[in-house]
């Protein structure tokens, strides 16, 4: 008898013996990824939160110096960081309500990108809605995250296993 019919014939007395999960288990050892509204949430709130604060830190990429790529003042990082306080607010005490948070959110963000890119005309950077500094690319961020977040919010919750 090989080994390979031997494990196989125990592999089927267990299965038999009503132990089907518990040796299915075993012999898979499955890795178990799951991805739903709650983890998006709290992934974008994560990287809200972040990207506030690094608003308040000199750098080249996020700040209010000529040079930045993303025009933002103490309001616009005060925006972020709320935003993503609220993302991680909904995932954790009301996860089921995290898909429709990252929707609305998602239109928000879009229509803020769009009424930006439209009104701005050909100012390199202006206040929009009254108080919150942006440029043209924080238009195009705007609209590219209102997107992307309006998507997380449809994600199905989905189990995967893989041995």
């Amino acid at each position: 008898m090989t080994i390979l019919t031997a494990f196989t014939s125990n592999v089927n007395k267990i299965i038999q013996s009503g132990y089907r999960t518990f040796c299915i288990l075993i012999i898979a050892k499955p890795k178990l990824t799951i991805m739903n509204t709650k983890t998006a949430a709290i992934i974008i709130g994560l990287i809200f939160v972040a990207v506030g604060l690094l608003g308040f830190v000199s750098n080249p990429i996020i700040g209010d110096s000529a040079n930045a790529i993303f025009h933002t003042d103490k309001v616009h990082n005060i925006v972020h960081i709320v935003s993503g306080a609220l993302f991680l607010l909904v995932a954790l005490t009301a996860p089921s309500s995290a898909g429709f948070y990252l929707k609305i959110f998602g239109i928000v963000y879009l229509g803020l990108g769009l009424y930006g890119l439209f009104t701005m005309g050909m100012d390199e950077s202006k206040e929009l809605l009254g108080f919150l500094h942006v440029n043209k690319a924080d238009n195009y961020l705007h609209i590219g995250l209102g997107i992307v977040i309006f998507l997380a919010g449809t994600i199905k919750s989905r189990i995967t296993r893989t041995a």
